[in-house]
């Protein structure tokens, strides 16, 4: 069973952290994995937040993170600053952030 460690680190910004959850999608050539919920107590100004997926298959080369903020309290302004991943298949990858805003 395949696992891939993110790392997720929160912008420096006022008011950037969030009390929503935050949820980590990988999207690989091969597949994707199920949404991981990143530790709640972590997401604050400047601080990072870990996770780790397990996938039941390899999803191949990793094409992009899917992070989602969905709010269940308060909508905020959180905005992740950059993030890493890293498996046995690929190490310290950066992948860019893309804010869509609905």
């Amino acid at each position: 069973m395949p696992a891939y460690e993110v790392t997720v680190y929160h912008s420096k910004e006022l008011f950037a952290c969030t009390v929503n959850n935050v949820y980590i999608k990988l999207v690989g050539e091969k597949g994707e994995s199920e949404d991981t919920r990143l530790s709640k107590d972590s997401c604050f100004i400047g601080k990072e937040s870990y996770c780790t997926i397990n996938c039941h298959d390899s999803i191949g080369n990793l094409l992009l993170i899917e992070i989602q903020k969905k709010s269940f309290f308060l909508e905020d302004k959180w905005f992740p600053e950059k993030n890493r991943s890293q498996s046995s298949q690929w190490k310290n990858l950066q992948l860019p952030n893309v804010h869509l805003d609905y």
